[in-house]
């Protein structure tokens, strides 16, 4: 199906692979993205609490250093931001998944420390 702004919800942001490779100049690529999108998202949308996540979800892309299902999260706020580096094994959309509930983790994680 296509994704059109109708579709979108408020405050939601759509990252591209072809924005990234502009970024690819940066020295440790996926990180540094993943930091930038969190920023990005802090910065952007007004918010307390910013997401970055980027990667391989395969099945093509990776390579020997970054092999397909690794993926980079970023998550930052005013006081602190944590980056880690995982990589999932499985399909796409398995891939996709456990990506997903690591970040929720993640944000689950940071907010609990700061009650």
């Amino acid at each position: 199906s296509r994704l059109d702004g109708r579709h979108v919800p408020f405050g939601t942001f759509l990252c591209f692979p072809f924005i990234t490779r502009c970024l690819i100049v940066l020295r440790d690529r996926h990180t540094s993205v993943a930091a930038a999108m969190a920023s990005g998202v802090r910065s952007n949308a007004g918010t307390e609490l910013g997401i970055g996540v980027t990667g391989i979800a395969g099945p093509a892309g990776g390579t020997q250093e970054k092999p397909e299902g690794t993926v980079v999260f970023s998550v930052e706020t005013p006081d602190r931001q944590e980056i880690r580096t995982m990589r999932f094994y499985g399909g796409r959309e398995l891939v996709k998944y456990q990506a997903s509930q690591f970040a929720l983790d993640m944000v689950r994680r940071i907010l609990e420390d700061r009650d």
